[in-house]
């Protein structure tokens, strides 16, 4: 049919030239054209209906296609949001869990100072930096303003907050969930009676928009979850193993710094008791010195034996081994007193502990010093 309709179209053609040059038309020509008109009638009556209905079809079915489409971008937009939902529920979870364990973290950090109550400035300043200064910048990480002590400003270069991260986050999900509703109205209105290929090719990149903000807001609550995580391992860090560390260290330094108030309690009862038993020999050797004065001729001319050359020459004798006693005593007092002086300047970095840091090694050498001072008061006593 197609290659007749051609050729009877190129005779129509080549009889309009004929007629354009001036030729005679003959009835063979008005014949032909007869012919001709009839077969374009023809076409009028099937071929163009048909091609109309292919057409009405073609168009019917990219209409429907559209909206299958249309309707499948929509459903893959419901359930990125249900995704994302469900994920955005994960980092909200997180958030609850890491303060219940910031919680437990400071309970942990005030049983730690409650039996470490000594006043020492190495461990004070232990606890600030590695438990207290870490926990407050846990908590400002996690719960941002609400953290923050009064006119105080958070640190622009550190990462936002989990709870303003959070905040940014349902701000824009329920941006994005309205968008998403307003759209599916349209997709349904379209589903009842379809809209033009222009409007519908409108819904379907709006949804693409949709799944892109979806994707991310998405990513924003995978970031928030990473951080979260990284705060999770900083509270644990300080619930093991710094808090049982700083536990053992200072248990530690505790124990030698009685170890030394004992030494140093023992060394001073020790002085004392030497003192004592000093005093006590001197007291009696200047009595007995009293006593040989008294009995000497000097002292006590009525004594009928004065000019007795034997009975002089032993007064002399025990007054001067007194004297000599006194001295060594005395001595002895003295050497007692740089004992004393000496075992106050090894104990003194003791008292302070809450003016400097007083570090176990020094400590150590503290304990060394108490023992030999003990040492050598034993040594003196005996």
């Amino acid at each position: 049919m197609k290659d007749q309709t051609l050729e009877e179209s190129t005779k129509i053609d080549v009889d309009m030239k004929a007629k354009n040059k001036g030729l005679t038309i003959t009835p063979e020509h008005l014949h032909q054209l007869r012919q001709n008109l009839k077969s374009l009638e023809k076409q009028l009556g099937t071929d163009i209906p048909r091609i109309k209905k292919n057409i009405d079809q073609l168009e019917a079915f990219a209409i429907k296609a559209l909206k299958n489409k249309l309707n499948e971008d929509n459903k893959k937009s419901q359930n990125q949001i249900s995704l994302m939902k469900r994920n955005y529920e994960d980092l909200q979870r997180e958030i609850d869990n890491l303060n219940n364990k910031l919680v437990k973290v400071k309970g942990e950090s005030a049983s730690l100072q409650k039996r470490l109550d000594n006043e020492d400035k190495e461990k004070e300043n232990d606890l600030k930096n590695k438990v207290e200064d870490k926990i407050t910048e846990c908590d400002r990480d996690i719960n941002g303003h609400k953290a923050e002590q009064p006119g105080e400003d958070r640190d622009k270069t550190k990462p936002a907050s989990l709870q303003a991260r959070k905040k940014e986050i349902i701000a824009a999900i329920n941006k994005m969930v309205n968008q998403f509703n307003e759209n599916n109205k349209q997709i349904k209105e379209n589903n009842k009676q379809p809209k033009s290929e222009k409007d519908m090719n409108d819904l379907i990149v709006k949804n693409k928009d949709i799944q892109k903000e979806c994707k991310a807001i998405d990513d924003k609550v995978n970031e928030g979850k990473v951080f979260a995580e990284q705060i999770d391992e900083r509270l644990s860090t300080i619930l093991d193993p710094v808090i049982p560390e700083l536990d053992a260290k200072y248990e530690q330094k505790n124990g030698l710094i009685d170890e030394c108030d004992d030494l140093f309690d023992i060394c001073e009862d020790k002085l004392k008791s030497i003192d004592a038993n000093l005093n006590e020999q001197l007291s009696k050797v200047e009595s007995a010195l009293e006593k040989l004065a008294d009995a000497g001729p000097i002292n006590n001319p009525t004594i009928g034996d004065r000019d007795n050359k034997e009975f002089v020459k032993n007064v002399q004798q025990l007054t001067e081994q007194g004297e000599k006693l006194r001295t060594e005593l005395e001595g002895i007092q003295g050497i007692m007193q740089e004992c004393k002086d000496r075992l106050m300047d090894v104990i003194q970095p003791l008292n302070e502990l809450g003016d400097r840091e007083v570090k176990t090694p020094e400590i150590q050498k503290i304990l060394d010093k108490l023992k030999l001072i003990q040492s050598e008061l034993k040594k003196t006593e005996d």
